[in-house]
């Protein structure tokens, strides 16, 4: 019931009715919609997670038959990441992950120490190169 001693605050996303005795009535605009692109946001990230993850498994499947160190071809001593512009991590394969921190960091300083332009390519495997 309304009176003149009450306030009631309406969020964004719904909807207020009052109905014939004067009763608030609160109810979420279009919540079907919402929840349909809720779903498809869902189901995107989810394809799109799989894909990365897909891509970096693969670079590691390519790495280990076609490595000469016997630390990566028999031991799996790698670790294979999808970054992006930035150097933050997208996803990563289930190698041995202890490379990953270090990984981010050496692409940030690639980042920072040259011109990078779409379409180049940088290879690093210098231990001191971070710091």
């Amino acid at each position: 019931m309304l009176d003149a001693f009450s306030t009631t605050v309406i969020e964004a996303g719904w909807l207020l009715k009052i109905d014939e005795k004067q009763t608030a009535i609160l109810k979420r605009e279009n919540q079907e919609a919402k929840q349909k692109i809720t779903q498809i946001h869902e189901v995107e990230l989810a394809l799109f997670a799989r894909k990365f993850m897909s891509i970096a498994e693969n670079m590691g499947e390519m790495l280990e038959r076609t490595a000469l160190s016997v630390n990566v071809k028999e031991r799996l001593d790698f670790s294979c990441a999808v970054l992006d512009s930035k150097g933050e991590l997208i996803a990563n394969a289930p190698h041995i992950p202890v490379h990953l921190g270090s990984l981010g960091v050496c692409v940030r300083k690639v980042i920072a120490e040259f011109e990078v332009r779409q379409g180049d390519t940088y290879i690093t495997n210098h231990p001191k190169a971070a710091m």
